[in-house]
């Protein structure tokens, strides 16, 4: 069976999503997007770890919907200059987003402003996803 290219979860009011290095295969990302439909009211936040992947213009486009419509802030933990050159294009289209190396995942949390007391959890959450991924 092959790996997964995305896996998600939620803790508290955190969408916590790591990424493979290949892009998302669509029935994954429509799965994503669902949730985020269904539940975005309820969150606050979503980090996101990626060994590489980025998103296409369409993918981009719902993100930016997403966000918007719900007040999300995302990060983004990469090493990749590819999915730093998409963190700037989101941010151009007034997503609060910011990115930082994965071994600056701590520092990550605390700028995107999440909750001291969850801040923990997400970061287990975050090493959990990305070992179903890489």
């Amino acid at each position: 069976m092959p790996k997964q290219t995305m896996s998600w979860i939620r803790v508290g009011q955190v969408m916590v999503l790591a990424h493979a290095k290949e892009n998302p295969v669509p029935v994954e990302w429509n799965a994503f997007i669902a949730e985020l439909t269904a539940h975005g009211a309820e969150l606050t936040h979503i980090i996101v770890f990626t060994g590489g992947a980025t998103i296409d213009s369409l993918q981009r486009s719902q993100i930016v919907d997403l966000v918007k419509k719900h007040k999300l802030t995302i990060g983004v933990a990469t090493d990749s200059t590819m999915v730093r050159g998409v963190v700037t294009a989101l941010s151009w289209f007034g997503v609060p987003i910011k990115a930082m190396a994965p071994d600056r995942v701590d520092e990550l949390i605390a700028k995107v402003d999440i909750a001291e007391s969850e801040r923990k959890k997400v970061k287990f959450a975050m090493d959990e996803m990305k070992a179903r991924v890489i």
